[in-house]
């Protein structure tokens, strides 16, 4: 593996007529999010998650790779996991769901990696709290403290997930449909 030319950020695409994942419907009411917050908090395992159902009434919904699932790093279709490489996912626990009845996995960091360069990126941090940031304005990481091809997370800040150049050019590639991979540094 070689070290990382280009890093993006990785969220679910904003086309107008993609499906969403309905929260208020009635089958996801009894959804227990309390494994999610805890095996992230680290102090759960991974085995206390049960698998997550989806539904979202439209036809083409299975077709879509990547959904927003609130409070995790998305809902990513096992189409794009393979696609990808599981390899590529190695820093986290994919958490087996259904959307509609196919196979998607939600994505929970095992591991995060402490590769974000502080001194040369341009942050804003909570007044409250000078070592937690708040925005970041302009990235900046350690090229060579990470590994192409991977997908990652940050100690830095909670909620963003990361890939290199190579992940970015296999999600192109294959069209897989839903998936934004913004390049930010």
């Amino acid at each position: 593996m070689n070290a990382a030319t280009a890093v993006f950020e990785v969220d679910p695409s904003v086309e107008d007529d993609r499906p969403q994942i309905d929260f208020e419907r009635p089958e996801h009411a009894n959804i227990d999010w309390g494994p999610f917050n805890e095996i992230e908090a680290g102090t759960a395992p991974a085995s206390v998650y049960r698998p997550v159902r989806f539904f979202v009434d439209e036809s083409t919904a299975t077709s879509w790779d990547l959904y927003l699932v609130s409070g995790t790093l998305g809902l990513f279709s096992e189409r794009s996991i393979e696609t990808i490489g599981r390899p590529v996912f190695r820093l986290f626990h994919l958490l087996p769901a259904f959307l509609n009845d196919s196979s998607y996995f939600i994505l929970m960091p095992r591991d995060k990696l402490d590769c974000f360069d502080r001194t040369s990126a341009n942050v804003v941090v909570f007044p409250s709290n000078p070592s937690r940031i708040m925005q970041i304005k302009r990235h900046a990481f350690h090229l060579n403290q990470i590994a192409d091809p991977l997908i990652f997370c940050i100690p830095d800040i909670r909620g963003r997930l990361f890939a290199t150049d190579s992940v970015e050019r296999a999600v192109r590639q294959s069209g897989l449909k839903g998936i934004h991979c913004k390049q930010v540094f």
